[in-house]
């Protein structure tokens, strides 16, 4: 994974990553663009995209992990 932290002054800490996806998730990741497409009338950008999947993970293994 490359990585390369974002010194801005007064910034949050931030990555710069490469994500490799398969074809399913390819298709998921082009049904949240077209979602936002149509909902909010603009084209988001991919690291919007994916960092609203990453979020939607987060939440959905914190959920998971309540039930245990």
């Amino acid at each position: 994974m490359d990585s390369k932290t974002d010194e801005r002054e007064g910034a949050e800490e931030r990555m710069r990553i490469t994500v490799y996806v398969d074809y399913e998730d390819l298709a998921t990741l082009d049904e949240l663009r077209a979602h936002v497409r149509r909902t909010e009338r603009r084209n988001p950008d991919r690291s919007e995209i994916i960092r609203q999947a990453i979020r939607s993970y987060r939440n959905q293994q914190t959920l998971e992990g309540v039930g245990r």
